[in-house]
């Protein structure tokens, strides 16, 4: 819940809620971990893959996040405008 713009919730429409609602297009994925910075989050699926959302009007959705081959995520950092990666293989 909280603020919908820029695609902060993770969900096609960008309008604000006050009550929490799933991110429909993780509901497959087993998130162990999520991080936030101040408009996009990233979380971290059990096999280490990271999705990404937020941050622009056109990255509303979920989507994985692109790293260098054989490499998994392991931890993140956001911050006010800019976010930090530690991978592992």
């Amino acid at each position: 819940w909280g603020y919908g713009g820029s695609g902060a919730l993770g969900r096609e429409c960008l309008s604000n809620t006050l009550e929490p609602l799933e991110v429909t297009l993780l509901s497959s994925e087993v998130i162990s971990q999520v991080y936030c910075g101040m408009q996009d989050c990233i979380a971290i699926a059990d096999d280490g893959v990271g999705w990404t959302w937020g941050g622009s009007a056109r990255e509303v959705i979920p989507r994985p996040l692109r790293l260098p081959p054989g490499r998994k995520l392991r931890a993140v950092g956001c911050g006010w405008q800019h976010t930090l990666v530690v991978c592992y293989e």
